[in-house]
């Protein structure tokens, strides 16, 4: 109990996050400025910086974060529920509460940018 009253705390910390899902549009670094930092700070902890479920707290977390970069995982989120996810945290899409909030991006473009992130992953070769 300690320890996940831990990991739950480190990961509300950091904090992080289904529409149609889009093509992603082009290499996550390239994403403005802002929603890059958001995703470095806020959600990378635990996605990865590449977004393949790798970030430092993955692997304390009762259940590992998504790889982004799994077409298969794409096909199957809108955009609609990432936003969701990001704003909502985990539990707003059934996830569990490892993944905290972020009801402050709610309605901002930074929002989207960070949506356009998460699709990047996708389209980066490996």
């Amino acid at each position: 109990m300690n320890a996940l009253y831990t990991i739950a705390s480190l990961a509300l910390l950091v904090g992080c996050s289904r529409s149609e899902p889009s093509s992603g549009t082009g290499s996550a670094s390239t994403q403005p400025r802002a929603a890059r930092e958001t995703f470095t700070k806020r959600c990378a902890p635990c996605h990865g910086e590449t977004g393949r479920g790798d970030g430092a707290f993955a692997a304390k977390l009762p259940t590992k974060p998504p790889d982004f970069a799994d077409v298969g995982w794409q096909k199957g989120v809108t955009d609609d529920e990432l936003r969701k996810a990001i704003v909502g945290g985990g539990v707003a899409v059934g996830k569990g509460s490892a993944m905290p909030a972020a009801h402050d991006l709610d309605g901002k473009p930074e929002l989207d940018e960070i949506v356009a992130i998460v699709r990047s992953f996708a389209t980066d070769p490996r």
